[in-house]
């Protein structure tokens, strides 16, 4: 078997931010460019990385409420990006996802706390698949953990 030599360049940059009172806004960008030297699969041509885009921008913005609540959404996005699903190679389209999330934390004593949160998954519905896969729709979780 042929070794495979990628190279890859690209860049990545984040920045962040507290533009109001309790607020903070986070966001991040990746540029990359990812080749292999040889074809991915046999004679197929393909030679940018799988599962790879060039692509990726990630925000969060999350507002505290009080001393003990916070609200959160989170918006992922990629551009388009190759995937194989054997015996091909597939052009997924870009991935969008937001989520949107909440928590309480309750004191119990001055080391413990109990917290509640929930959070909605894909908060738009979007169809989006990683890796080939759909992922699943606008899903809800929820739960409380404890800190001692």
């Amino acid at each position: 078997m042929p070794n495979r030599i990628e190279i890859s360049r690209g860049v990545e940059s984040y920045v962040e931010a507290a533009p109001w009172r309790g607020g903070e806004l986070r966001g991040s960008y990746t540029y990359t460019n990812s080749d292999q030297q040889t074809p991915q699969l046999g004679g197929s041509g393909v030679i940018s990385s799988l599962v790879i885009p060039d692509h990726q921008f990630a925000a969060v913005v999350t507002q505290r409420i009080g001393r003990r609540a916070f609200v959160n959404f989170d918006l992922t996005a990629t551009s388009d990006y190759l995937a194989p699903v054997f015996p091909r190679v597939y052009r997924f389209k870009s991935l969008i996802k937001a989520d949107l999330g909440a928590s309480y934390e309750l004191p119990l004593t001055e080391r413990r706390r109990l917290r509640f949160f929930g959070y909605v998954d894909n908060l738009f519905d979007r169809d989006n698949f990683e890796s080939g896969f759909r992922t699943p729709g606008r899903t809800g979780r929820g739960g409380a953990s404890l800190s001692f």
